[in-house]
């Protein structure tokens, strides 16, 4: 039974293509933007859920300085601010902080430039041998930093793969000159190219220059600290340990403050389903009025096969089944329009995902594959609910007046 009203409907549909084409723009436009907006907000969420996967996810979590809130007058007792000793007692007396390092940022870019070639402009941070480690990045050529180095404040460097492209184009940084803010620093090591985007922390991932914390701030005051803490700890036990170490070593002022990014995560998963809602509500406005389309024209048919329906009805159709078949063609009037739409929603968020990695190659590209189904499935909810109402009409027609009707 099911076939023949397919059948039915498809022959029915066929006969006005254009008609039936222009009726269902709306679902075709609301179906596409459904799965291209989707696509492209859960991409994003992907790509920053990646890059911050990649320094620890959820179990990273940093330590800035602050204005005092509490116990300001003491500050004199102190040195004031974060410091590399801190870094160093949190990591001594709290066992299951895995890794740990020590950031000094800049606020502005710095220059950066070969011995007599033209300036540059590039991020300065300052840190310690644990860097690499605690953000997840790897060398490509060269050495680490060292304590020694620290120590010494030695003027050495690490550069990123960016800067020592349009520092050293066709050559190895590694071994040469570099001069930061007019004083000579010694590359010895460069940067692999870090594929991360979507959080940034203050400096690029790959257009930057590495020195010893040390050698700006010979007192080893640092902007941040930044810790992960073992798979095995949770994050609150380590929040509550650090905050009692750094008051007892800042004199009980609180001149600090962290961020735990799993709590970062869930803010930006809201932001994300928040979006997503928006993008379902202004969609789902097309859906509407591509419903609305369909009752039109169901409306048009019923009133254009008043004999047909007459006839059905004199050789004993029920009403069941003269409304099922109008109901049927609403569903695959609908369903049209999203298949359609389907393909253009799928092809552009394909299309974007490949146009976007052009430009940052970090880009995770996704299909959303719920929004797809969940687009389709509105869409058939549409013809069903928007189609019940011609196929009521239809059902309950006079059988005797459609048959004298023109």
């Amino acid at each position: 039974m099911l076939a023949e009203y397919l059948r039915l409907a498809f022959r029915t549909l066929g006969a006005y293509r254009l008609r039936s084409f222009l009726t269902v723009l709306s679902i075709t436009i609301g179906v596409g933007a459904i799965i291209l907006l989707t696509s492209l907000a859960q991409s994003g969420l992907a790509t920053l859920a990646r890059g911050i996967e990649e320094i620890g996810g959820t179990r990273f979590v940093m330590l800035w300085q602050d204005s005092a809130r509490k116990a300001a007058q003491k500050q004199g007792d102190y040195t004031k601010g974060l410091t590399y000793a801190d870094g160093l007692a949190l990591k001594r007396e709290i066992p299951f902080i895995e890794k740990l390092s020590a950031v000094v940022q800049h606020d502005n870019l710095v220059t950066a430039r070969r011995p007599g070639m033209r300036e540059k402009r590039t991020d300065l941070v300052g840190t310690d041998d644990q860097f690499l480690s605690s953000w997840a990045l790897t060398l490509a050529k060269g050495r680490n930093l060292t304590r020694h180095d620290l120590a010494t404040r030695a003027r050495v460097c690490l550069v990123g793969d960016e800067l020592a492209q349009k520092l050293f184009p066709g050559e190895e940084a590694v071994g040469q000159e570099l001069v930061l803010q007019g004083q000579r620093y010694a590359v010895v090591g460069r940067l692999a190219f870090a594929a991360k985007s979507g959080m940034s922390f203050g400096f690029s991932w790959n257009d930057l220059a590495v020195t010893p914390l040390t050698v700006d701030r010979p007192t080893g005051q640092v902007s941040m600290l930044a810790m992960t803490r073992r798979e095995d700890a949770k994050t609150d036990d380590l929040l509550d340990r650090a905050n009692a170490v750094i008051l007892h070593r800042h004199n009980q002022v609180d001149d600090f403050q962290f961020f735990d990014m799993g709590g970062a995560l869930k803010g930006f998963y809201a932001v994300f389903y928040g979006m997503i809602l928006i993008v379902g509500l202004i969609s789902g406005m097309s859906l509407v009025i591509g419903g609305v389309g369909i009752m039109n024209i169901m409306l048009v048919a019923v009133a254009e096969r008043k004999r047909e329906i007459g006839l059905r009805k004199a050789m004993g159709a029920p009403k069941a089944t003269i409304m099922s078949q109008f109901l049927v063609e609403a569903t695959v009037l609908s369903l049209f329009g999203a298949m359609i739409g389907m393909v253009i929603g799928v092809t552009l968020s394909l299309a974007s995902a490949h146009l976007i990695v052009l430009f940052n190659k970090s880009w995770v590209g996704i299909v959303s594959e719920p929004a797809v189904i969940v687009a389709v499935l509105a869409s058939a909810a549409v013809g069903l609910f928007f189609g019940w109402y011609p196929a009521r009409q239809a059902a309950e027609l006079d059988p005797i007046l459609c048959l004298r009707s023109e």
